[in-house]
């Protein structure tokens, strides 16, 4: 429920945490993850159930964030950034979809084309003979239980 009351009689209007959600596309999580960043205030809302926020900074918020849509409702969700969308179980990366990606590029044609935009057939990375040492080294060193995760770090 929103509290949409007179600015004279009980400050700005106020949206519960639901609104809040809505307004920014995102879960009632969320919110309070934007507000332990500083990023929004709270209120406690009347009867100290729940909580409000101020309407203008939520809106302040949801332009600056760039969040247009709502969270879709259920458990249908979509998630659109740059260069990425997943949605529906799949997952497209400059509107291709990665699994066709994966099956007519290497991994260095696919990342080369992701950080830059171009195709680029044949890409290939390579290290500099010293940093592939030193990372050899450092691997090395290890203890022999060490797990994957380790190592890669």
């Amino acid at each position: 429920m929103t509290d949409r009351s007179a600015p004279d009689e009980q400050g700005p209007p106020r949206l519960t945490t639901r609104e809040a959600a809505e307004l920014l596309g995102v879960k009632p999580a969320t919110v309070y993850a934007y507000v332990s960043r500083g990023q929004l205030s709270s209120a406690r809302a009347p009867g100290g159930r729940g909580s409000t926020f101020d309407a203008d900074e939520v809106a302040a918020l949801a332009r600056r964030s760039g969040r247009r849509d709502a969270s879709p409702a259920g458990g249908d969700l979509s998630f659109r950034t740059g260069i990425t969308l997943i949605e529906d179980d799949r997952c497209f990366f400059r509107g291709v979809d990665a699994t066709e990606l994966a099956g007519t590029h290497s991994y260095e044609e696919v990342a080369e084309w992701l950080w830059t935009g171009e195709p680029s057939p044949g890409a290939r990375f390579t290290a500099a003979a010293a940093t592939l040492a030193a990372a050899r080294r450092t691997v090395g060193a290890l203890p022999a239980h060490s797990g994957s995760t380790d190592r890669l770090r």
